[in-house]
């Protein structure tokens, strides 16, 4: 089911980081996902800044949506 949606949304799962500590990246707790340990990664590059002065909230949910699919388990 998730998979079919995302496919639907034309998302496809990078492969999931090496964690660099023994956490784990994602937890869903009834509809919320509580994501730790994962950075907004473009490629080689990182989405840094403080919403609102530095980063728009247009990026700033690009770089949520990063961390979440990062997080992801595959």
């Amino acid at each position: 089911m998730i998979e079919k949606k995302l496919a639907d949304l034309g998302i496809e799962l990078p492969a999931a980081a090496t964690p660099a500590f023994q956490y784990v990246p994602v937890t869903i707790h009834e509809r919320l996902a509580f994501v730790s340990g994962q950075l907004p990664r473009r490629g080689e590059s990182f989405v840094t800044g403080k919403v609102g002065s530095e980063v728009d909230l247009e990026q700033a949910r690009e770089a949520a949506r990063l961390c979440i699919l990062q997080g992801w388990p595959a």
